[in-house]
This record gives structure tokens, sequence and C-alpha cells, in this order.
């Protein structure tokens, strides 16, 4: 009965919660209403009505209203993840935006709406891709053989790459490629899987050839990626900006089509590339391929990314590439050769190919800018001078960066005169006109002497000249007309000075030189003298009269130590006139043998015993600072090459020994020698026991017959000093029956015993448990007294008889225990079977 009722009251409550949930109305397809002024923004709405979660981006509120760029956020971020609590996956984390993204459920983002801190909810978008003969059409390649610092070709200049990744380790590629990171699988190895991203790293190359290529990976193996990943892009290289010196960001992707600046629909976004301007960064994004006239597509439509559409290779717009009034600048996009993701080369077209050409033609403006003037150029200055110095094409703009480089040549060509460089010259040595100068677009060079006739030149020269006095004048301009020039005065002497020994960069090896030197004047002679500058000065070291119009003297010197100078030889004639030769170069190089300059044992004869060894050190040096190693011989044959020796240390190097050590240097040695002798002490029957001996002849080391626990005999040693020989030692017998000496030796036999028992306890020796007498000793082996066997008997039969009680206990104990059980078991079973009787 109470089954049925039971049975009755469930149903009543089945069929009332069907009621209830039968009458009330279905909840809004997200879980939850929207208010209009919403932090999150439809696009979520609708996403997570189609699809039950939805990825987004989250951005935060500052305290005071404001964004500030790279504080740290990372706090905030964690509390309003922790708000959320359930429903939500993590993604990124902007800190330096004060925002992070992830997947969001229902329950998550009705959480995330009612926290204070959030600004707003955007969508995470998802962004793709916009699908060698185009560098001249830009002049591109006029710039990479000129030379300002470097070749134009891009040098030291960074170009941030986001897109699929790229095959790095392209031939072509190879060489440019300096870093990056994938954001797709949040790894440091940016590895196309596409192609995309290796055909666009190709047209940078290939523009700007010395660049440093960073590349992104924000787009997956099918050409798309989230809105996050991108923003994770450009974070990264504002991040590297200093360590690659990043100052371009290009972008071929895009997502959406916008008429008007799209900066509101994507703020994330948009405020990641506001920051890297801020940094100096450029950032470039390609217009789209849908062939619009009205729209393009973002970040092309953001304000501040300089957006790029495509001309095709007759400088024509290209129908598929969008354009309106946001795009900034135009780029050859149409069948453009470039490097494929499997090596050799592919053609493609898109504005996708049209980005990277500005990107790469505004690193060559920026490495032309820093060589010349020290700065580079802020992104907004730089986009104004490829707008204003391109090719006008349907009132846009092609870029042309030869044209952009041009116009910010304003400074005159770098020159430099190295030669003439003294005052006076011989008919003989005449000056070369060497000179450098240095412009990207050098125009001429030309020269005149005393403002003589102008003559242009294209490289160094040698000059043909008379005796006399000139000034000679070196100009420079470029295509701008910027000039420079430069002047230097010298004359040229009839008198000439030639030296003849020793030759040039002469080696001498033991210090005494010769020097030979000659005088030529059409004039009388006065004197000739060296100079040297081997004290660290020029100056005259001996001086020789002269006479006649040619004549010739000998110079000599002594050095004393390793040197390298420059010398020459002055000559005046009666006018005054004066001249030098060329000067020489010679190298004394005197090799001093190391020296050694302590050692030890300080005595050269030396005694020790086995089985001692010894030690034998040396310190040296070489004054010359030559590489010196030290050689060990013992006897005559060599032991070792380290700074320290030993000798000696077992009992098999008794002997006389010669110990000698040499110090060489490449070409000389220095040495020092020891008389060593080692003493054999362990002779075996010398009637002296050594450390290694037991006993040796009559040396017993205090061991007699009676120590050894025999009466009488002679105790001997055995011939190799190793054991003693008791063979002569017996026992004399005393008292009747012979027991006397039996109760002796059982004394001793237990004396023996005890002491065994002591080492083996560990006892100290003389310590009140370790001291017993001989008579107390016997008495501790002799058997126990009747009173304490009868004593230990008794303990024994109590200890049996408590044994004996506790088993009984426990016997009875475990008996009643089966009994319990037993009553319970049968109990319980007759209950059960009346229940369940009742029940049926």
């Amino acid at each position: 009965m109470q089954v049925v009722k039971t049975f009755y009251i469930g149903g009543f409550i089945l069929l009332m919660l069907v009621f209830i949930v039968t009458i009330i109305p279905a909840p809004s397809p997200t879980g939850f209403v929207i208010e209009e002024d919403s932090v999150i923004t439809p696009e979520v709405q609708q996403q997570l009505y189609e699809k039950g979660k939805v990825e987004v981006i989250i951005q935060l509120k500052d305290v005071e209203g404001e964004f500030f760029l790279y504080d740290n956020k990372k706090a905030d971020i964690e509390e309003v993840k922790k708000h959320i609590k359930y429903g939500f996956r993590e993604g990124k984390d902007f800190e330096n935006l004060d925002a992070f993204s992830g997947t969001i459920t229902q329950e998550g983002l009705e959480r995330l709406e009612k926290h204070p801190n959030v600004e707003f909810v955007q969508l995470d978008h998802v962004f793709s891709i916009d699908l060698t003969d185009s560098i001249p059409l830009i002049d591109a390649d006029i710039l990479h053989n000129k030379t300002l610092i470097n070749n134009l070709t891009g040098k030291n200049i960074g170009v941030c790459i986001l897109d699929t990744g790229m095959n790095y380790s392209h031939q072509k590629l190879s060489d440019n490629y300096a870093g990056g990171y994938d954001f797709v699988n949040s790894d440091s190895n940016p590895l196309d899987d596409h192609g995309h991203g290796t055909h666009v790293s190709g047209i940078v190359e290939g523009v700007a050839p010395e660049s440093k290529i960073l590349h992104v990976k924000v787009l997956n193996s099918g050409g798309s990626g989230s809105e996050s990943n991108i923003v994770a892009g450009v974070n990264w290289c504002i991040s590297n900006k200093d360590i690659y010196n990043i100052k371009v960001i290009t972008m071929s992707l895009g997502a959406g089509l916008f008429s008007q600046t799209c900066d509101s629909t994507f703020p994330l976004f948009s405020q990641a590339v506001n920051n890297a301007l801020i940094h100096g960064i450029a950032v470039i994004a390609s217009s789209g391929n849908e062939g619009s006239t009205i729209d393009i597509s973002a970040p092309a439509c953001f304000e501040n990314v300089t957006a790029v559409s495509a001309t095709d290779k007759n400088d024509n717009l290209a129908p598929y590439a969008n354009r309106n009034i946001l795009v900034d600048l135009l780029a050859p996009g149409s069948n453009i050769l470039s490097t494929a993701l499997n090596g050799g080369y592919t053609t493609m077209s898109g504005t996708s190919m049209a980005a990277p050409h500005v990107a790469a033609s505004f690193v060559l403006a920026q490495q032309f800018e820093f060589e010349e003037s020290g700065v580079f150029l802020i992104p907004s200055i730089l986009v104004t001078l490829f707008k204003t110095r391109g090719i006008n094409i349907s009132n846009w703009t092609r870029i042309d960066v030869d044209n952009v480089i041009r116009s910010l040549d304003d400074h005159s060509p770098h020159l430099l005169l190295s030669s003439p460089n003294v005052k006076n010259y011989s008919e003989k040595d005449l000056p070369t006109l060497n000179y450098s100068a240095q412009d990207i677009f050098l125009e001429r060079v030309w020269y005149n002497l005393n403002r003589g006739q102008n003559t242009t030149i294209e490289s160094n020269k040698t000059l043909s000249l008379e005796g006399g006095s000139y000034v000679l004048n070196l100009y420079a301009n470029d295509s701008k007309g910027n000039e420079n020039s430069t002047s230097v005065a010298f004359s040229v002497n009839l008198l000439t000075v030639t030296l003849h020994s020793p030759e040039d960069n002469y080696n001498d090896l033991d210090g005494y030189v010769e020097f030979n030197c000659s005088l030529l004047s059409s004039a009388s002679l006065s004197n000739l003298s060296l100079y040297t500058n081997h004290t660290g000065v020029w100056h005259s070291n001996q001086t020789t009269s002269l006479t006649g119009t040619e004549n010739s003297t000998l110079f000599s010197l002594n050095i004393s130590e390793r040197t390298s100078f420059i010398w020459n030889c002055l000559g005046f004639d009666t006018t005054g006139d004066s001249d030098f030769g060329v000067n020489r170069t010679i190298r004394i190089n005197i090799n001093n043998a190391p020296e050694i300059t302590a050692y030890f044992p300080l005595s050269t004869h030396i005694s020790l015993a086995e089985p001692s060894h010894q030690t034998f050190n040396i310190s040296y040096r070489d004054s010359d600072g030559d590489s010196v190693s030290p050689f060990w011989y013992q006897n005559g044959e060599f032991v070792g090459s380290t700074d320290t020796y030993i000798s000696g240390g077992n009992y098999l190097t008794s002997g006389t020994y010669n110990i000698t050590i040499f110090v060489n240097d490449s070409t000389s040695s220095t040495s020092h020698f020891w008389n060593f002798s080692i003493n054999n002490t362990e002779i075996c029957g010398d009637n002296v026991k050594n450390s290694t001996e037991i006993c040796d002849g009559i040396d017993l080391n205090g061991e007699t017959c009676t120590t050894r626990g025999f009466s009488s005999g002679i105790l001997s040693c055995t011939s190799d000093c190793s054991a003693f020989v008791i063979e002569n030692c017996s026992n004399t017998t005393s008292g009747s029956g012979g027991g006397g000496s039996t109760g002796e030796q059982e004394k001793e036999i237990v004396k023996e015993q005890i002491e065994e028992f002591t080492q083996q306890e560990s006892l100290p020796l003389g310590s009140e448990d370790a001291v017993f007498s001989e008579e107390e000793a016997v008495d501790i082996k002799s058997p126990s007294s009747k009173e304490e066997n009868e004593k230990s008997q008794e303990e024994i039969s109590e200890i049996e008889e408590m044994g004996k009680d506790k088993i009984g206990k426990i016997l009875g104990s475990a008996i009643g225990v089966v009994v319990a059980s037993l009553f319970l078991y049968f109990f319980l079973r007759k209950e059960w079977k009346y229940i369940r009787n009742r029940k049926m």
C-alpha cells in the first residue's frame, strides 16, 4: 500500500513539472536580454545566438578613462578573468592595451556584461590574405648600387611582415631572415605552410636586398587568422623594434569592406596600429581584391594605416584592386614573380603584392635619411614624401622611391683628400691625387692646381709635376647642385733621398742594424740624417755631412729589445731644400732565452728513504713574451711537461737519479738539475723490524713464547719477516695429575676472549667495564651456582605461566567474536525474509 502511495505522489509531481515548463515562455536566444547601451557589440550577440559560443576581444576601462601605452595591466586582466569564472577559454593577453581575448559562452558573457571595468566586448574578427620586373617600375634598382655609407639596399633596417609565415631556408631569403614568432601555433618558428607569406617576403627582399625581415605568422595554412593574433603580431613588432631596428610593418590581409575609416569597428586593432606609429613604425596594408571603387578592406581603412592598391606593369590601375579616397599609394601588384613556398619562384597578383613594394621602399628611404643625417623619418612625413614624389595615375600616386630619395638629398657630397698629405715631395716621388667622394647622386669630381685649368677625374691619379710650390683644389657636386671642396698646399723639390737598405719590412734577429741612404741634388749637398720613431716619437739618431751633388752614407744602431719601428733619411742641400725618402719599417726580433725564476728544492743534492717521495717544481718567465713549455727528464728519459714533477713514493725506486728540467721557447731553452737518491729502508734480515714487517731476525717486536700463551721455549721469526715461529714454544707440566698448568692455560684463554670481547664492543682500554682480574675472568666463565640456577628456573616457569594465560585470553576472545557474528547473521537473515515476504 505504501509503495502505491509513493508511485501516485511521484507521478503527480512529474506532471506538475511538465505543466510548468510548458506554460513558462522561452528565454531569449542568447539566454539573457542585452540592453541597447550594452558593452557587448551586436556582432557578438549574433554569433552567440548562432553558435552558442563566440571568440571575442575584451577591452577594459582605464582608471582615469584613458589608454596608457605599456602600462602594466596584468592584474586588471586577471581580476576580470576571475570574475567570469565559468564559460570562458583564455586566448591572448594584451597588457599594453589593457585587453585580452578568448572564447566565451552565454554564461560567461552574462557575467562579463555585469563587470564595471569592461569598456566593450567585440568580435575577434577573422582576416584573410589578399592575393622581377616590378622593381624597375618604382626605380628601386637605380638605388641598389649607389653608396652613401653603404649601398642603398635597406642594410640594417628591419621590416615586420604579418602573414602566413616564411620559408626562411629559401636560398633567396635565408640571409634576410632575422627572426619572428608564430602566433598560430604559439612558438618561435614562423614557418610558412601556405606560400603567401613567402611570396610577400621575396618582394621585400627584391626591393631592399639587405633589409632584415622579421616574419610574424598570424594566418594559418588556409590563409586566415584571428584579429587577436594580428594584434599580438603588431605588439610583437613594437616590443622588438629596438632589437631589430624595425621601421615598417606590412600586412597583406583584410576583412570586410568599408567606404570610410573603420577604426571604431576594430578599436583594439586600431589602437595597436597607433602605438606602432608612436614608436616610429610605419604600418602598411593592402586594400583588397574585390575590384571595388567604393570600398577597401580592414585594416587598410584605419586612419593611420598606409593603404596600398595595385597597378599592372603598364602603370594602369589593376581591375581587381579596391580603391577609394582612403587609398594612399599605388604599387605594382600584377603578375609579380617572387619566391615560392617550396623553393624557386612563382607569379602572383593582388594588392598583397603591392603592399610589400611600398614597405621595402620605405626601408630604402629610412636607410638613406639615417646615413645622411643620422636620424629616421617619422611615419607621417615618410608617407607624405611618397605621396608627393610619385607618379600620378588617375589621381592616385604610384610610388617612385628614386624620386623620394632625391628629394631627401640636401647635403653636399662627402669629400676626403688623403694625398698629397705632406708639404714636400721629391721629383722621384711625385704625389698621387688620392681622394674619396661619396654621394648617392654624385655627378662630378674635378680638380685644379694653383687655380689653373679644371680637370675632371673618376679615380685616383699620379700628378706629373716639376719642382715648385703648389695648391691643389678638389671639388665634387651631386645632381641637385650640392657642392663640396677641399684643398692642400705642397711643394716638389729637386732634392731626392733614396733609401737603399735594409729593405722595407726587414726582420733583424740580433739588434745590430746598418742603414744605407743616398742624397741627390742639382745643388751642393749639405747633410743626411737617420730618423726613426723606435722611442715612440720621430727623432734624429745620427747626422753625417756630405759633399758633392750625389753621395751616400751608412748609419748603425744597436737595439736590445724586441720592437718594430719606422725609419727614414732626411737630406739637405746648400740651398736649404730638403727631402725625405719613403718610410720603411724594420722589425727587431731578438730572442732571449726563458728564465727560471725559482725552483724547489733549493738544494741540488737530495736524499730520502722509501716510501717517501720528492716534489720538484719551478717558476719561469720569458722577457720576450714567447710561449714557454717545461720538459722534465729523469736519467735522460722524458717524464712530464707540467710545472711540477713528483718522484719516489713506493718500495721499488731505490737508487740514484738525475732530475733535469728544461724550459723552452721557440728557439732557446734554460735548464736546472738535481741529483736525487732514494734509500731502501725495508730490508728483511737486518734485525730491524720495519713498518711493513711482522718481525725481523732477533727483533721480535717485544714478543716471546710467554706473551704468545706458552710457559717456555724460544720464539723466532720466519725468513721473510712475515710471521712468528711458535714450534719451539711449549708448556711445562706442574702439580698432580697435570692439572696445575691447565688452570693457567684456561685463564690465558679467557683473558684472550675478554680482549676480543672488549675490541668487538669498542670498550676503551682501562674503562671500568673492561677491567677484570684473572680470577674474576675465570669466574665469569665458570658454571652458575645452584641457587642461581634454581632462581632462573623459577623465572622461566613464571614466564611460561604468563604466556599460557595470555594465549587463553586470546582464544576466548576469538571464540566470542565468531559466536556473535553467527548470531547477527541468522538474525538479519530472518528479518530480510520477513521484509521480502511483506513486500510480495
